[in-house]
Order: C-alpha cells, then sequence, then structure tokens
C-alpha cells in the first residue's frame, strides 16, 4: 500500500478509537504543537551580537500536583548591551485543560560581563520540586569558568551559585547536568588551554530541598576522558549511584582518538569503566566527535557520534558531518555493542538523542533531533525504534517535522565571539514527558499520553535573530498519529518584549487572537508572569460531540482495507 493511504487509515483509526472512549482529536488538531518562548531580537548585529535565542534545554518540575517545563537559554535580549549573552528561563505550566501555558516569562538570571557572560546553559530536576542548572562565564573577560546553582518551578534562583570548575588558567565551560537520584545530580565539563591539561570532568553535586531551603554542595571532581581538546561531556543517569559520561578524546580538533565513554560512581567519581567506543582513523580522513546519549533501558544507552573528514580542522572552514547510532550494554566490565545504524536525522550537524516511548504500543524509540546548520529548512525529529537487538528505522512514517524555523548554527555563526567562523547551536530534547490531559474529556490532547519535548531556536521572516521555541512531539499514544508539519500558531496578543534598541525588530504580538478556548486567563488556577505570560501552543484539543462507533468501524475497515492492497 501506499504511504498516503496508510496515514489516511491511521487518521481515521486514532479518530475512531478516540470518539470510543468519549472524546475525539478535532479534525485540525495539530502534532506537533509548537510554543513560542521568546522573539527573534536583542543585542548588535556584530561580533559578540549574540543569536536572540539559542543553547535551549529544558526540564521537568512537579510542584503542588501540577507540571512545569522550565526552559534554560542564553539569551541577547536584555539590558546589558556591552554582554547580551544573558541567561534567561521561562516555565511553561502543562495544564490537562488548555496545555501548554507561558507562567513565567522570559526571567533574566544572569547579568555578568564579560565576553561570554551566560555560555551553554543545562539543566536537571529531581523531577519534583527542585533543580541544579550549570553555565559558563568570563564575566571578567577572564578564563571561562563553569558554575552550578539551585532553580525551582517558577525560575527562581534558590541558592547561591557554586563554581564547580577549579583551573583558573584553563577555560572551563561547555557543561551538561543529570539528575541520578536522591539528592545527587552529575555535571561535566571541558577544561582546555593546554593539550597537556586538556580533559572533561565530572562532579558530584548534593542538592536537595528541605522545608523550602535549598541547598547545593560539590562533593568530588574527577577526570574522566584525556586528552581533550573538544570534549564537551554527555551525561546520563545509570541507575542507583551510576552515570554514563561520553567525550570526545584528542589532542586536536577533530579530535584523532575518537569518542570515549565511562561508567561512573557517583557516590564517589570512581570510573568503573572506560573505553573508546568510536575510534577516529586519521589515514582514513575519519574523526569521530560529537557524543549524545540517550537511556534505553536496565544498563544499555544509546550514543549518537558524528563523523568529520577533518577538512576545516586548519581552516575553519566546515568539514562534512555523518551521524552514527549505537547502542551499547553497559556494565564495570565493558560497553557491549546491541545495535548500530547510520544516516538517521534529517540534519547531521549539531544534532543531539533522547529517547522514550513512542507510537500506540509504547515501545523505546530514540528520536534523533536536527536542524539545519545555514538556517534554511524546517527543525526535524526522527524515531527509531530498538529492541535488544536492533534499530529499525521507518523513514516516512516517524520522520517529524517539529517546528515552523530552526537553525543550528547560522545566526550564531553571524554574531558569534568568531564571527563567520564558528558557530554553534547544540540542541537537546526529552522524552516521557507525561500529558495530563491524557484520557481527560475534553483535555489537551487526550489521545496523547506522553511527549517528546523538543526546544530549539530558528529565525521568523522580519526579526533579525532567532526566535526561541519549544515543541510537543506525540510520544505514546492510543493509536498511531501519522506525522504533520505544525500548523502556523495563532498570535495571543504578546506585550511587546525588551529590546536593547540595536535591533527594533519586529512585534509578533500585535494580533489578540481570537480564540477564547485558549486563554489561560479563562482558568483561576493559572497564574501568569512575563510579557509573554500565557502564549500558548499552537494546537488544543476542544470539546467534541459523542460520535458514535460506527466511526471506530470506519478507521478500522479502512486500515484493514490497506493492508490488505500491500
Amino acid at each position: 500500500m501506499t504511504r498516503t493511504t496508510l496515514r489516511t487509515a491511521l487518521v481515521l483509526l486514532t479518530a475512531g478509537i478516540s470518539a470510543s472512549l468519549g472524546y475525539a482529536a478535532p479534525a485540525d488538531a495539530a502534532y506537533p504543537a509548537v510554543l513560542q518562548l521568546a522573539p527573534g531580537i536583542g543585542g548588535p548585529k556584530e561580533k559578540d551580537g549574540g543569536a536572540g535565542n539559542e543553547q535551549l534545554d529544558v526540564a521537568v518540575f512537579i510542584k503542588d500536583g501540577k507540571q512545569y517545563l522550565v526552559s534554560i537559554y542564553m539569551s541577547s535580549n536584555v539590558e546589558e548591551k556591552d554582554s547580551p549573552w544573558q541567561c534567561k528561563c521561562s516555565s511553561t505550566l502543562m495544564d490537562p485543560i488548555v496545555g501548554p501555558v507561558v507562567v513565567k516569562d522570559q526571567v533574566q538570571l544572569t547579568s555578568n560581563g564579560g565576553t561570554r557572560p551566560c555560555n551553554h546553559p543545562r539543566i536537571a530536576s529531581n523531577g519534583a520540586d527542585y533543580g541544579v542548572w550549570t553555565y559558563g562565564t568570563n564575566e571578567t573577560n577572564g578564563n571561562t569558568r563553569t558554575y552550578v546553582q539551585g532553580i525551582n518551578e517558577s525560575c527562581e534562583l534558590v541558592t547561591d551559585r557554586l563554581r564547580v570548575s577549579e583551573n583558573n588558567n584553563q577555560n572551563e565551560g561547555a557543561p551538561d547536568i543529570r539528575f541520578i537520584g536522591g539528592e545527587w545530580f552529575t555535571s561535566g565539563y571541558l577544561s582546555t588551554a593546554n593539550n597537556d591539561l586538556d580533559a572533561s570532568y565530572a562532579v558530584g553535586i548534593m542538592a536537595s530541598m528541605t522545608n523550602g531551603t535549598a541547598t547545593v554542595s560539590k562533593k568530588w571532581h574527577t577526570n574522566v576522558v584525556a586528552p581533550s581538546n573538544i570534549g564537551r561531556p554527555a551525561i546520563m543517569d545509570a541507575g542507583p549511584d551510576r552515570a554514563f559520561f561520553c567525550a570526545a578524546q584528542g589532542n586536536n580538533r577533530p579530535p584523532e582518538d575518537g569518542v570515549a565513554c565511562a561508567l561512573l560512581d557517583t557516590a564517589t567519581g570512581e570510573v568503573l569503566h572506560k573505553e573508546l567506543i568510536a575510534k577516529s582513523d586519521e589515514a582514513a580522513g575519519i574523526y569521530y566527535n560529537q557524543p549524545t546519549v540517550a537511556k534505553l533501558g536496565n544498563n544499555t544507552f544509546a550514543v549518537q557520534v558524528l563523523e568529520s573528514n577533518g577538512l576545516g580542522k586548519k581552516t575553519n572552514l566546515k568539514g562534512q558531518n555523518l551521524p552514527h547510532l549505537y547502542a551499547f550494554k553497559v556494565s564495570g566490565d565493558a560497553f557491549l555493542q546491541q545495535a548500530y545504524v547510520g544516516k538517521v536525522g534529517k540534519f547531521a550537524t549539531h544534532s543531539a538523542i533522547c529517547s522514550g516511548s513512542y507510537g500506540e504500543k509504547g515501545e523505546t524509540h530514540v528520536g534523533v533531533m536536527g536542524a539545519s546548520p545555514t538556517g534554511l529548512g524546517q527543525p526535524g525529529i526522527q524515531f527509531v525504534n530498538f529492541n535488544t537487538a536492533a534499530f529499525t528505522v521507518d523513514a516516512d512514517l516517524d520522520n517529524w517535522t517539529i517546528g515552523f524555523y530552526g537553525d543550528s548554527g547560522k545566526i550564531a555563526n553571524l554574531y558569534g565571539h568568531n564571527p563567520n567562523t564558528q558557530g554553534r547551536d547544540f540542541l537537546r530534547c526529552i522524552g516521557d514527558v507525561k500529558n495530563p490531559g491524557f484520557g481527560v474529556k475534553d483535555g489537551y490532547q487526550p489521545e496523547v499520553e506522553t511527549f517528546f519535548v523538543a526546544p530549539h531556536a530558528g529565525n521568523i521572516p522580519g526579526e533579525p535573530k532567532n526566535a526561541g521555541y519549544v515543541s510537543f512531539v506525540p510520544g505514546k499514544v492510543i493509536a498511531a498519529l501519522p506525522p504533520e508539519a505544525p500548523k502556523e500558531q495563532p498570535k495571543k496578543g504578546i506585550t511587546p518584549p525588551l529590546d536593547n534598541g540595536t535591533d527594533p525588530g519586529t512585534d509578533p504580538g500585535t494580533d489578540p487572537g481570537t480564540d477564547p478556548g485558549t486563554d489561560p486567563g479563562k482558568d483561576p488556577s493559572i497564574s501568569v508572569d512575563g510579557p509573554n505570560a500565557g502564549a500558548c501552543a499552537v494546537s488544543t484539543s476542544s470539546s467534541s460531540s459523542p460520535v458514535d462507533l460506527a466511526f471506530l468501524a470506519l478507521g478500522v475497515g479502512a486500515l484493514l482495507a490497506a493492508r490488505r492492497r500491500r
């Protein structure tokens, strides 16, 4: 059968099953939903001017029974004209009826000086009432240092910041952080300035919230991968007292050794096992770099690495990137490869992976997320099924367009610290984010049990820089949903945002909108704050009239007929 026939059948099947359970997705329901967090304005259009919004990351918080998604990102739309690279935070309430609603909007977290005032922010939470975020800064125009700090669901900084890097003579940044369990987090960063000392480090962080009082402290510090000239670490929890840590290894850029991974004891920082999982071959012009990791199950992890031909290593011109996706069974004795697939995903450069349940069976999939490094084309996620022995890919049915605009390098390159030579916007996504509207009559997308959440940046025509977005891609659903392009987001009366005067930009909020069903002001339980607070996602699930079970039969019949025509 044709893909078009199958997609039509799946649409009918989804609608029919939803109706039989007492609710139905509206005919114009959009999958995925796309929420704009910040406009693409701010900062001079010159070196160190900032990209507008970049390096977005997100974590889930639960407070008083409500679920929040807290997004951290670099922003050049700030008051500090000489340092337009501060970090901001937006908190989105996952309301079971309305859907995603911004309740804390573009909260500025830093006011640092320097050419890298807040760089490469990352965030992790315990899934409940507290979290830790991390970033690098050269606020005195000296070497970059890495800090961690406690944060809550309202984008409030609940502790003093704590420096975790240790060498004043090295540039130490590009951090990552993960919640491990209990009160433990594991963070990591890259330290580089001298080939003899370049390394990727892991740091043990203990953080807690007790009777409303938060604490954060550093417990251990371990050199994990060395030499590591470009070893930006990627970290994943690996069960109680364990973390899986990967980084590029080698003295050069791209790394002449390849990508190394390690299993860590997160109570002590001890490296239990480490090995090169992807070995570079300089003679053949093959270099492995930029690992990202995702959890597939007990002691099983997906690792994506990017292969470069190394043609840009002496010229700052970009070489070729090819993605490679592996699955490893991890223990303190060995990393055993379970599966492999190559060339997955729409865009390889600066791409990332995450994992979670997907489809009506809720099977574990890896989401390979990418955006164009030239700013041309829409961002996407390719889902890859994993079982104990292999990856399987359906490039048509499991390949989602996740946003209107996507940029993983162009604007960051133009207005970065080294304009026209270096620029990147490393992506991040998470899976298994629960939908509070699942199964709720008149709820938000009630046929979707979990989401993959994909923050990203992209340039809206008419704006000078990249806007910030977060997309909600269906994960586990009651029946298969075909991938669709997101539909245009109605404007919701956004207050004109802050700009430092150098880029007037375009006010995205001149249209007050007409959909009363997505107005957070109609729900007294939703409190919003900030210039863009209350902006809703593009797709909402409205109430629907009862649909006869004949519609279910129509859907099933269409699917069976399509299968018979194979």
